[in-house]
């Protein structure tokens, strides 16, 4: 259990690479110096308990671990011996990391994202990603339990499993999964766009904004049996199936809405005697 730290312009995460030292459970992984392209030794499934973190700092410059032919880094992130806050994080400048959570566990416990990252995860299961900046993309077998976004831009493939909580406050998103509860704030622009045999039923889609700004909300198809909307815009009009929201609550900040003929929207209650204000289709 130690703070290794990579080479400068290291093509391998093998051993000799780190200082002299191995990867060993509980380690702090650190890259801090401009990197290489970096396409061996990705495997590092062997661990018991797997590495504490890997950070990737804002001084590693124009690096990239795994991707193309090499396959994404295959490790677990989840160590909490000695109090560990087991993490993932991408600060790099113009750094792409693909990774896998991969071993004992095959868990990533938290993964964040920053302004000059772009990460790509590709298999295993993130207990907690946060999104300041930069892009981040999870494929169709990750599994994502809570997703918090502040910026940047990606996307969530579609998977069985839900997202528990989704709270996004700025960027550019699409999800293709079920989320139990999705809350959307600030200016961000997501666009809701499950299977249509997904089941939606005991999800929530909670709006935050005014009248005159706020998040925009593209539903593709969106048949949330609760949606609650406290201004900003719901955009039916890329609407690909019908579908019915179920309580569709308008408040007095007066949410602007753009409509489809797909999608009924019978069943909103205006609260405090608001109404919906028809707004015209934003381009992404």
């Amino acid at each position: 259990m130690a703070t290794i730290y990579l080479n400068e312009a290291a093509t391998s995460l093998a051993s000799p690479n780190w200082g002299g030292s191995g990867i060993t459970d509980g380690d702090d992984l650190v890259i801090n110096k401009p990197a290489g392209i970096v396409a061996a030794g990705l495997d590092q499934t062997g661990l018991a308990e797997g590495v504490k973190s890997l950070r990737i700092l804002p001084t590693a410059t124009a690096g990239r671990i795994g991707g193309g032919g090499a396959g994404p880094l295959r490790i677990d992130a989840d160590d909490t011996g000695g109090g560990n806050t087991p993490i993932v994080s991408n600060y790099g400048s113009n750094f792409e990391l693909y990774i896998k959570a991969e071993g004992d566990n095959n868990l990533i416990t938290n993964l964040d994202n920053g302004p000059g990252g772009s990460t790509w995860v590709q298999g295993g299961t993130v207990t907690n990603a946060t999104v300041a900046g930069g892009r981040v993309e999870f494929n169709e077998s990750t599994v994502v339990t809570n997703f918090y976004a502040h910026g940047g831009s990606g996307l969530i493939r579609a998977n069985a499993t839900a997202i528990t909580l989704a709270e996004i406050t700025g960027g550019n998103w699409l999800i293709e999964r079920v989320v139990t509860t999705l809350r959307i704030s600030g200016n961000a622009t997501v666009t809701f766009d499950p299977a249509i045999t997904a089941s939606l039923s005991g999800t929530t889609l909670e709006v935050f904004g005014t009248s005159s700004s706020g998040p925009r909300v593209i539903l593709k198809y969106g048949p949330f049996p609760t949606i609650k909307a406290r201004g900003g815009t719901i955009d039916f009009s890329q609407a690909r199936a019908a579908f019915t929201p179920g309580a569709t609550l308008w408040t007095t900040f007066g949410t602007r809405y753009s409509p489809s003929t797909l999608v009924s929207t019978t069943n909103r209650a205006p609260i405090g005697g608001s109404q919906e204000v028809p707004d015209s289709p934003m381009p992404l």
